[in-house]
């Protein structure tokens, strides 16, 4: 049987860090395909999920959600995104998209 549950915070819990890589490398690959197949609603639902479950942001979603949001015509949740991603970083404190590594 397989543990479906994954963990937000690989850093403290070495045993689950390995499922976690797994599965965000998974989840990135699938990304890739279903954008290469014209899917780019399937491509930004599924990096959305991915950045829910870790803010850290580990395989570079961040990098292709504006991408993905554009081309399915999501410009209004781009910006809402956008804006709230300042207050979620950092406690509201000066953090943003700009400053994420």
């Amino acid at each position: 049987r397989m543990d479906a549950r994954v963990n937000t915070d690989a850093d403290t819990d070495s045993s689950n860090a390995d499922a976690n890589s797994l599965f965000f490398g998974c989840m990135f690959k699938h990304v890739q395909a279903t954008t290469r197949r014209g899917c780019h609603r399937a491509a930004l639902e599924c990096a959305k999920l991915a950045t829910s479950l870790d803010r850290s942001d580990p395989r570079g979603f961040l990098c292709a959600l504006d991408y993905f949001a554009l081309r399915c015509g999501e410009e209004d949740w781009l910006l809402d995104f956008a804006d709230g991603f300042e207050d979620d970083t950092m406690g509201g404190a000066g953090g943003g998209l700009l400053s994420h590594p």
